[in-house]
């Protein structure tokens, strides 16, 4: 949660560095569109400084009256603006206010003097009294002039003004040069935009994205066992920790699917290995009950491939039915092959769940044959008329109880006296039976008393239903039989 915590902080400030520096490019922009006014502005401020000392020395000249040295101070004033301030102007001019007449004085003709009223309207003293302070824009000889005027008060009386004039070219060059700071501003604060997000989208979202489509690949192909790491901490890194445990249960399921059997629902060999592999590591005590059923081939050939379902039906019930009555209650039941089955449990029910399996089995085996058997032994007649003998399906068990001597490592040394009980009654093919594993030797056994009474009234009962006719096989299926 905390490194969910600090990806939404660090997207934040990201998205507050972005629009910080696009507002500031956007302000910028604004200020190139308004950057001609910008400059007259920032000029009038720095005059308006001026101002104020040229106010008092031009107060005291005015006041005074002598011409000469009012022409020669706005000469001189003129050289210091122009060297010590950042406007260069072109004239100065000083006005002075006499009854209804004003006379001015120019800085750029020592003898210039004359009248106000031949280049300003007449309600021009009106506004500078109200305003006193102008700002006015006129042509002159083809040239775009400014002009930035002061009244000169002696307390409420104006008695004059002054006049800097700026032409077009001063403040273009300041405009040009102002623009290209502004625009230059704003293409570095654009480049940092993006530079600064195009880094953060490759290290934070291209590139983790890049890695994860590769490391998906290689899931895609069939690695289910490989991981993907990311090595960021964000809601990428979090999804691939979240693919890696989908892909690790999809991995699990498919185990287990592929190790259950799809008419049982049982587990299969591998899990069988596992669970008996781990329980000898553990050192546990346990017993195993493999069945393996014989001579199903004929019945197969006979009814065909689907009818093994039923078979296998049969044992399944029969095995979960003795379960029952004998209160198993700590057991896993395996089916390792079509025809192989294995039961892991205590010790001490082993044996008598091989009795009662194995009577019960050939009493409901008899349930798939529709024909009497003798001694556990169908009957066809071939096409001549001969008889034909084969043997019914039995289920042979073997029972290998774990010791405490730990006579047995994994489970190949209990599969291979699996198959050791298989190879020496290999040639027993009539009559369900068990085999008790042990160093002494093999000891079989077969159906109680009791079960033989019950198969016995089986067989009557078929034989009262009427059911004793042999069944003519086609050609195809005696050759068949024949082979096996």
């Amino acid at each position: 949660m905390n490194k969910i915590y600090n990806t939404i902080l660090l997207d934040f400030l990201l998205g507050t560095i972005i629009i910080i520096s696009v507002f500031f490019a956007i302000l910028t922009f604004i200020n190139i569109s308004n950057q001609k006014s910008i400059v007259l502005e920032s000029i009038s401020n720095n005059i308006s400084d001026q101002s104020v000392i040229l106010r008092e020395i031009a107060r005291n000249n005015l006041k005074s009256g002598n011409i000469r040295d009012i022409q020669i101070l706005i000469m001189n004033l003129k050289d210091h603006i122009n060297k010590h301030s950042d406007n260069s102007i072109d004239e100065l001019t000083v006005y002075k206010k006499n009854n209804d007449e004003i006379i001015y004085f120019s800085s750029t003709n020592y003898d210039k003097i004359g009248t106000l009223f031949e280049d300003y309207p007449e309600n021009f003293i009106n506004r500078l009294e109200k305003e006193k302070l102008l700002l006015e824009t006129y042509k002159k000889n083809n040239m775009e002039y400014f002009s930035y005027i002061f009244s000169i008060y002696d307390n409420d009386n104006m008695i004059g003004f002054f006049e800097y004039k700026i032409n077009s070219k001063g403040i273009e060059f300041k405009y040009k040069k102002s623009m290209v700071s502004n625009v230059g501003t704003a293409i570095i604060s654009i480049l940092l935009i993006i530079l600064f997000t195009t880094i953060l989208l490759y290290f934070r979202i291209y590139n983790p994205i890049s890695t994860l489509v590769n490391e998906v690949k290689k899931i895609r192909k069939g690695d289910l066992t490989h991981d993907i790491k990311l090595g960021i901490k964000n809601e990428l890194g979090e999804l691939a920790k979240e693919i890696n445990l989908m892909k690790s249960y999809i991995w699990e399921s498919s185990l287990d699917n592929r190790m259950v059997n799809p008419l049982t629902g049982l587990k299969g060999l591998m899990e069988t290995m596992i669970l008996i592999n781990e329980k000898l590591d553990r050192k546990e005590i346990f017993g195993i009950v493999s069945i393996n059923l014989k001579n199903t081939e004929p019945y197969k050939i006979k009814f065909g491939l689907n009818s093994l379902e039923a078979i296998i039906t049969i044992v399944l019930e029969t095995a979960n039915d003795v379960i029952e009555e004998l209160n198993i209650k700590k057991y896993n039941l395996m089916h390792l092959s079509e025809t192989n089955f294995i039961l892991i449990t205590d010790p001490e029910y082993t044996e008598d769940f091989s009795k009662k399996f194995i009577d019960g089995f050939d009493i409901e085996i008899l349930s798939l044959y529709r024909q009497k058997t003798k001694e556990g032994v169908i009957t066809f007649k071939d096409k001549d008329g001969e008889e034909n003998n084969y043997s019914m399906i039995i289920a042979q068990l073997g029972i290998i109880n774990t010791t405490e001597n730990r006579e047995n490592d994994s489970y190949k040394d209990i599969e291979d006296k699996i198959l050791e009980i298989e190879e020496v009654f290999y040639n027993k093919t009539e009559n369900s039976f068990y085999v008790t594993y042990s160093k002494e030797g093999m000891e079989e056994n077969g159906r109680s008393d009791d079960n033989k009474s019950e198969m016995e009234l089986e067989e009557l009962n078929l034989e009262d239903l009427g059911e004793l006719e042999t069944l003519e096989l086609d050609e195809d299926l005696l050759v068949g039989l024949d082979e096996i």
